[in-house]
């Protein structure tokens, strides 16, 4: 299928993910993506932010094609996977002076093996996946301490920068390297930059080199790249194992630049002006509740709507203090909340009790104050009981306080296991998020199903993503997160039918938003 006498079928492997608590020798416990999308390698940025090389990054973007199951020509060539005749290993032998080089091997080899007359194609499905995290292993950047390796990198910058016939970012030029290990004869160098639309020595690259050679129709649009990218990279702030290797917790700062975004809206640091402010109005609010539940305890009236609230008022200020100084406020805050939660639940009326809504918002009370004190385990347990009795509210009746109640809920379940990293303890609520998912729909009535929205390459960015956004449209979202982070194919199909069978998921400018980034990394494509 391959159109060459000298083919390799190059690509970057897809992921997988192992658990934190994670050991070598331990059972296989490995999670495969879910995505069936090939990735096609496209050229990228040169160099770097510090200047430490002028090489041109490679990077892979997800297709939205496979490509009638016929390997379509790629201009680059990969180390992740790379499948050929075993005369390749002859004909380019890799350098052995090439030490701790990181960005520049891939490029180099590229530009090798090309002009050794080898041509690269994409695969057309998923053949092999690679883990990405350094969580669980060491890097070379952790081993590579002393001037002389140091120096040896630099050395094998300059090699790399001869092969290319390009200087380095001081001006200087570099002998190429002697054979095996230079270029090759059967095409020059200067063909190879034509083929890919790439310039080395002026950093340039064109659009074309940019969509890997392919026509950008095959593509997400690219804020949604974008997006997805950005999300990535805050995680990695608060896992700085996942980049800096096995160990390195505490010990190492993330890379400038890396900042934290939800994936709908940017997230600035609020001035210490309107963090009194808030501070303020909460404390305020809080001395009013507890005016009022001094008057109803004298005059022998009901509580337990005034401890709920006063619940809610001092997780409001846990929250404040925890985007500020945190610490022991953080604490003190929280264990109020919880207090006065368990206090609601104590007092409530016979009525109360039986009100499904009220035991979904006090269990939802106490849920949110127990996360707020990492007592995360206690926070699941006590969230099951939570969506059933949303689940049993919304089916009974439903409003816009009711479905902000479940969107509250769900968002504390999505919390309270993004913070132990604990996919598995995931998959145990999916079935009662299937069962509100079926409350929901009896509410919105009959809507015919639709398929899979596709976002274009040529969509322009949803507007107003997160701003005044309606629960029902927040709660679809997060449904649609939980399930995707479980990574089993069968709650993927979960998330997919919310596109499918709500309108205002197709609709809703977060969820579309959300939409564009699943499908920017391989999900929701039917392929």
């Amino acid at each position: 299928l391959c159109d060459s006498s000298k083919p390799i079928l190059t690509a970057y492997a897809s992921s997988y993910s192992l658990p934190k608590d994670y050991r070598p020798g331990d059972l296989d416990r490995a999670i495969l993506s879910p995505s069936k999308a090939v990735t096609i390698l496209c050229a990228d940025t040169f160099g770097d932010l510090n200047c430490d090389d002028p090489f041109l990054r490679i990077k892979t973007r997800v297709s939205r094609s496979n490509f009638g199951h016929v390997p379509p020509p790629s201009l680059f060539w990969t180390a992740r996977f790379a499948f050929s005749s075993s005369r390749v290993v002859v004909e380019a032998p890799y350098d052995p002076k090439l030490e701790f080089l990181f960005f520049g091997e891939e490029i180099a080899m590229s530009a090798r093996l090309w002009t050794h007359k080898w041509d690269f194609f994409n695969p057309t499905k998923v053949l092999a996946y690679h883990l990405g995290s350094r969580a669980h292993r060491h890097w070379f950047r952790e081993v590579q301490t002393s001037p002389e390796q140091l120096q040896r990198e630099k050395a094998a910058k300059h090699r790399v920068c001869g092969l290319l016939g390009i200087a380095w970012p001081t001006g200087s030029f570099h002998a190429a390297p002697p054979d095996p290990y230079g270029l090759g004869t059967a095409r020059s160098l200067a063909e190879y930059e034509s083929f890919i639309g790439v310039n080395f020595g002026a950093q340039t690259s064109t659009e074309n080199s940019k969509n890997g050679g392919l026509s950008a129709d095959v593509f997400p649009p690219q804020w949604a790249e974008e997006s997805r990218e950005r999300l990535m990279q805050a995680a990695q702030v608060n896992d700085v194992e996942s980049w800096a290797g096995k160990g390195t917790a505490g010990r190492v700062l993330p890379p400038s630049g890396l900042a934290s975004e939800s994936h709908g809206v940017k997230k600035g640091p609020q001035s210490s002006q309107d963090v009194e402010k808030t501070r303020q109005i909460s404390h305020l609010r809080i001395q009013a509740l507890k005016a009022q539940l001094q008057s109803a305890i004298e005059h022998a009236s009901d509580t337990h709507v005034l401890e709920l609230e006063l619940s809610h008022a001092f997780s409001a200020v846990g929250r404040t203090e925890a985007a500020d100084v945190g610490g022991a406020r953080v604490v003190d805050a929280y264990r109020h909340a919880l207090q006065h939660a368990e206090a609601a639940q104590d007092s409530a009326t016979a009525e109360s009790e039986a009100d499904a809504s009220w035991r979904a918002a006090t269990a939802q009370a106490s849920a949110a104050a127990l996360c707020g004190l990492c007592r995360f385990g206690e926070a699941k347990s006590i969230l099951k009981e939570a969506l059933n009795f949303a689940t049993a509210a919304m089916t009974l009746k439903c409003d816009g306080a009711i479905e902000q109640l479940a969107c509250d809920i769900v968002e504390s379940i999505h919390t309270a296991h993004e913070q132990t990293d604990d996919r598995q303890g995931l998959e145990g609520f999916v079935r009662g998020l299937q069962a509100l998912l079926h409350a929901l729909h009896q509410l919105v009535g009959e809507e015919p199903a639709s398929a899979m929205p596709i976002i274009a390459a040529d969509e322009k960015v949803p507007d107003d993503c997160g701003v005044n956004l309606e629960p029902r449209a927040r709660l679809l979202e997060r449904i649609v997160l939980i399930c995707i982070a479980t990574g089993r194919e069968r709650d993927a199909e979960v998330a997919k039918r919310v596109f499918m069978e709500f309108r205002l998921a197709r609709e809703s400018s977060n969820t579309r938003r959300l939409l564009g980034m699943l499908q920017s990394a391989g999900n929701f494509l039917d392929l």
